[in-house]
């Protein structure tokens, strides 16, 4: 039976993980303290200790999860948080509102993540989360809903507070030069977008499309419309979209990471595996530590029975995250089937090596 100490050293561990950016090793390691707190202590572990003296292992879990992109375990999380803080009298502090908020806009839950960031906003102060960055969110939020007003005064708000906040200031640029189009077809385009009428969006931003001349607004017409393409799984037309969106980031001196991803997501799903891996590719040369892409590059190697690449990029991902059981379980997976389609493994100092 492990000691006291020796389980909170789960938890010390999984908070050193999530501020090196490797959130699966820290969800791994909160959930392996939660279940040995309930090990030792049965139906008396509630989270009460952690919550007044070392701080919830399932409010850092539930920031993983949201740097994950899974909202819904982030949403679980944060929620047991707020509804456990209330029952014991505690504050929970405000951070976890506005993560929660956050996560209600990953899942394109617009309405409920406003009134997370307007019940925050309305309070005499906050504990722990600065005014300036819940406008910005809330800013964010209404620019998705395609509330093109209210997002610009969130944003001018924002610099009220903080004068001298770059991000701020792009997406107040941003969002004006959206507003100040005669018609309305742009707005129309994200607001029906999100709410995943992807025919109309495809309509008002193909309308908008054939007159547009301001490039940042075209740049984020064609990204948006492609996505839309690539829910309705038109592929082609979202490659398309895609490119024309990968090239003007260029022009623009924009990143362009973000769509690479997508393209070769679309490239994967139409089984044109050498074009996804290139687009893979160009993803990994920027962003040389996303799992994400090593492993669909893997599964892009695998299904052209590219057995040893994919093992590589597996093992790459491993590296990144050492304490991937599924991942090593997968590995071992690939070397099997390796093996069976006759290929020999070398060794060479002891080592298996393709």
């Amino acid at each position: 039976m492990l000691s006291r100490e020796e389980i909170y050293e789960y938890l010390n561990r999984s908070e050193e993980y999530y501020n090196k950016g490797n959130y699966d090793m820290a969800i791994e390691e909160s959930t392996e303290y939660i279940r040995l707190r309930l090990l030792t202590e049965g139906s008396t572990y509630s989270d009460n200790e952690d919550v007044c003296m070392y701080g919830s292992p399932r409010r850092l879990r539930g920031k993983a999860y949201l740097r994950k992109g899974k909202f819904d375990r982030a949403i679980e999380d944060f929620t047991h948080i707020i509804e456990l803080c209330f029952t014991l009298g505690v504050s929970s502090g405000d951070e976890v509102y506005k993560d929660r908020g956050i996560a209600y806009r990953g899942k394109g839950d617009y309405d409920k993540a406003i009134a997370e960031f307007d019940a925050l906003i309305q309070r005499d102060y906050m504990i722990d989360v600065r005014e300036s960055e819940v406008y910005k969110e809330r800013g964010i939020t209404y620019w998705k809903k395609g509330n093109f007003d209210r997002a610009i005064a969130d944003f001018e708000t924002v610099l009220q507070f903080e004068p001298k906040d770059a991000y701020a200031e792009r997406w107040l640029e941003c969002v004006r030069k959206m507003q100040s189009q005669e018609d309305e077809h742009l707005s129309h385009g994200f607001y029906y977008y999100n709410e995943k009428d992807y025919d109309r969006a495809i309509e008002g931003f193909t309308e908008y499309l054939r007159f547009a001349t301001d490039k940042i607004t075209i740049y984020g017409a064609y990204n948006i419309r492609g996505l839309a393409y690539s829910r309705k799984k038109d592929y082609d037309r979202a490659i398309e979209d895609f490119t024309q969106a990968i090239e003007l980031s260029s022009k623009m001196g924009l990143s362009p990471v973000e769509i690479y991803k997508e393209r070769g997501l679309v490239y994967y799903e139409k089984r044109d595996y050498n074009q996804a891996i290139a687009d893979f590719d160009a993803v990994l040369q920027i962003e040389p530590n996303c799992t994400k892409i090593y492993e669909k590059r893997g599964l892009s190697y695998y299904c052209k029975k590219d057995y040893k690449r994919t093992i590589a990029d597996y093992e790459a991902i491993l590296k990144i995250e050492p304490g991937n059981s599924d991942v090593k379980r997968w590995i071992e997976e690939f070397r099997e089937e390796f093996r069976k389609n006759n290929f020999t493994l070398v060794y060479s100092s002891g080592n298996p090596r393709f």
